[in-house]
Protein backbone atom coordinates (compact mmCIF):
# COMPACT_ATOMS: atom_id res chain seq x y z
CA UNK A 1 0.00 0.00 0.00
CA UNK A 2 1.31 3.25 -0.97
CA UNK A 3 2.04 5.14 2.40
CA UNK A 4 1.95 8.80 1.69
CA UNK A 5 -1.64 10.02 1.85
CA UNK A 6 -2.65 7.59 5.17
CA UNK A 7 -4.28 9.67 7.79
CA UNK A 8 -1.45 8.34 10.13
CA UNK A 9 1.90 6.53 10.15
CA UNK A 10 3.13 5.24 12.35
CA UNK A 11 6.84 2.97 11.75
CA UNK A 12 9.56 1.88 13.09
CA UNK A 13 10.98 0.22 16.64
CA UNK A 14 8.38 2.24 18.98
CA UNK A 15 5.27 1.54 21.07
CA UNK A 16 2.24 3.83 20.43
CA UNK A 17 -1.11 4.41 23.09
CA UNK A 18 -3.88 6.05 20.80
CA UNK A 19 -6.40 7.52 23.02
CA UNK A 20 -9.43 9.77 21.87
CA UNK A 21 -8.29 10.05 18.31
CA UNK A 22 -10.51 11.32 16.29
CA UNK A 23 -9.81 10.95 12.47
CA UNK A 24 -12.62 12.13 9.75
CA UNK A 25 -12.76 11.77 6.18
CA UNK A 26 -8.93 10.80 5.83
CA UNK A 27 -6.85 7.94 5.01
CA UNK A 28 -6.79 5.26 7.43
CA UNK A 29 -4.00 4.16 10.09
CA UNK A 30 -0.74 2.51 8.81
CA UNK A 31 1.45 0.59 11.33
CA UNK A 32 5.24 -0.93 9.55
CA UNK A 33 8.26 -1.92 10.51
CA UNK A 34 7.60 -2.92 13.73
CA UNK A 35 5.83 -0.74 15.56
CA UNK A 36 3.31 -1.26 18.20
CA UNK A 37 0.31 0.38 18.59
CA UNK A 38 -2.60 0.22 20.69
CA UNK A 39 -5.72 2.02 20.20
CA UNK A 40 -8.62 3.25 22.63
CA UNK A 41 -11.54 5.06 22.18
CA UNK A 42 -10.81 6.64 19.00
CA UNK A 43 -12.76 7.65 15.99
CA UNK A 44 -11.79 7.05 12.66
CA UNK A 45 -14.25 7.76 9.53
CA UNK A 46 -11.85 6.42 6.12
CA UNK A 47 -13.21 8.21 2.99
CA UNK A 48 -10.50 7.96 0.48
CA UNK A 49 -11.56 6.59 -3.36
CA UNK A 50 -7.77 5.07 -3.71
CA UNK A 51 -8.40 0.96 -2.69
CA UNK A 52 -5.03 1.20 -0.54
CA UNK A 53 -6.69 3.46 1.64
CA UNK A 54 -7.67 1.33 4.39
CA UNK A 55 -9.03 1.79 7.79
CA UNK A 56 -5.78 0.20 9.17
CA UNK A 57 -3.08 -1.29 7.26
CA UNK A 58 -0.10 -2.92 9.15
CA UNK A 59 2.91 -4.75 7.70
CA UNK A 60 6.27 -6.74 8.96
CA UNK A 61 7.43 -8.99 11.49
CA UNK A 62 6.94 -7.20 14.85
CA UNK A 63 4.25 -4.83 13.79
CA UNK A 64 1.19 -5.20 16.29
CA UNK A 65 -2.43 -3.71 16.20
CA UNK A 66 -4.33 -3.84 18.98
CA UNK A 67 -7.65 -2.44 19.39
CA UNK A 68 -9.51 -2.53 22.42
CA UNK A 69 -12.35 0.56 21.88
CA UNK A 70 -13.77 2.69 19.08
CA UNK A 71 -16.21 3.34 16.31
CA UNK A 72 -14.63 2.83 12.48
CA UNK A 73 -16.31 3.37 9.17
CA UNK A 74 -15.38 3.16 6.04
CA UNK A 75 -17.26 5.58 3.29
CA UNK A 76 -15.27 4.53 0.45
CA UNK A 77 -16.43 1.07 -1.60
CA UNK A 78 -12.87 0.04 -2.10
CA UNK A 79 -11.15 -0.04 1.41
CA UNK A 80 -10.93 -2.89 3.76
CA UNK A 81 -11.10 -2.46 7.59
CA UNK A 82 -8.41 -4.52 8.52
CA UNK A 83 -5.15 -5.38 6.65
CA UNK A 84 -2.21 -7.57 8.07
CA UNK A 85 0.44 -7.61 4.95
CA UNK A 86 3.23 -8.45 4.31
CA UNK A 87 5.61 -11.90 2.81
CA UNK A 88 8.21 -14.42 4.19
CA UNK A 89 10.90 -12.06 3.41
CA UNK A 90 9.94 -9.48 5.42
CA UNK A 91 7.23 -11.43 8.19
CA UNK A 92 3.78 -10.20 8.63
CA UNK A 93 1.90 -7.53 11.04
CA UNK A 94 -0.47 -8.81 13.56
CA UNK A 95 -4.11 -7.22 14.68
CA UNK A 96 -6.04 -8.09 17.86
CA UNK A 97 -9.00 -6.61 18.06
CA UNK A 98 -11.01 -6.40 21.49
CA UNK A 99 -14.24 -4.31 20.82
CA UNK A 100 -14.94 -1.43 19.05
CA UNK A 101 -18.07 -0.45 16.20
CA UNK A 102 -17.61 -1.43 12.94
CA UNK A 103 -19.78 -0.35 10.01
CA UNK A 104 -19.75 1.00 6.70
CA UNK A 105 -20.46 0.05 2.92
CA UNK A 106 -18.28 -2.25 1.41
CA UNK A 107 -18.66 -2.42 -2.26
CA UNK A 108 -21.07 -6.11 -2.97
CA UNK A 109 -18.91 -9.13 -2.94
CA UNK A 110 -15.93 -7.05 -1.26
CA UNK A 111 -13.75 -8.71 1.42
CA UNK A 112 -13.84 -6.36 4.96
CA UNK A 113 -9.91 -8.00 5.89
CA UNK A 114 -6.79 -8.86 4.29
CA UNK A 115 -4.74 -11.80 6.45
CA UNK A 116 -1.87 -12.64 5.41
CA UNK A 117 -0.33 -15.26 7.85
CA UNK A 118 -3.07 -15.59 9.67
CA UNK A 119 -2.31 -12.67 12.08
CA UNK A 120 -6.07 -11.67 12.30
CA UNK A 121 -7.41 -12.30 15.70
CA UNK A 122 -11.07 -11.04 16.77
CA UNK A 123 -11.96 -11.64 20.58
CA UNK A 124 -14.67 -8.54 20.75
CA UNK A 125 -16.72 -5.84 18.82
CA UNK A 126 -19.61 -5.21 17.10
CA UNK A 127 -20.09 -5.70 13.14
CA UNK A 128 -22.21 -4.27 10.58
CA UNK A 129 -23.38 -7.22 8.77
CA UNK A 130 -25.53 -5.78 6.01
CA UNK A 131 -26.12 -8.81 3.56
CA UNK A 132 -23.89 -8.16 0.84
CA UNK A 133 -22.28 -5.01 1.94
CA UNK A 134 -20.91 -7.07 5.61
CA UNK A 135 -18.09 -7.18 7.82
CA UNK A 136 -18.68 -10.75 8.38
CA UNK A 137 -16.11 -11.55 11.38
CA UNK A 138 -16.84 -15.06 12.14
CA UNK A 139 -13.57 -16.44 10.00
CA UNK A 140 -11.11 -14.05 11.67
CA UNK A 141 -12.45 -15.01 15.58
CA UNK A 142 -10.24 -15.89 17.98
CA UNK A 143 -10.82 -19.70 19.75
CA UNK A 144 -13.51 -19.87 21.80
CA UNK A 145 -15.49 -16.70 20.76
CA UNK A 146 -18.65 -16.46 18.93
CA UNK A 147 -21.15 -13.79 17.03
CA UNK A 148 -24.44 -13.31 18.88
CA UNK A 149 -27.08 -11.17 16.66
CA UNK A 150 -27.89 -7.67 17.88
CA UNK A 151 -30.72 -5.71 16.33
CA UNK A 152 -30.85 -3.83 12.85
CA UNK A 153 -28.11 -5.90 11.10
CA UNK A 154 -25.35 -5.80 13.83
CA UNK A 155 -23.24 -8.83 15.80
CA UNK A 156 -21.59 -8.93 18.65
CA UNK A 157 -18.33 -10.77 18.94
CA UNK A 158 -18.51 -13.17 22.35
CA UNK A 159 -16.98 -16.13 24.72
CA UNK A 160 -18.66 -18.96 23.79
Amino acid sequence: ANTKTYGLRIEGDINVVLNDLKMVDCGGVNIQLGAKVVVNDAFIKVKYANASRHLFYIAYEGSELTINSGEFEITGTSQKYLVADGNATVGFGKINVYGGKFHGVLASGAQPVTDKGNNVKIYGGEYYVYPTRAFDPTPYLADGYTTVALADSWVKVVAE
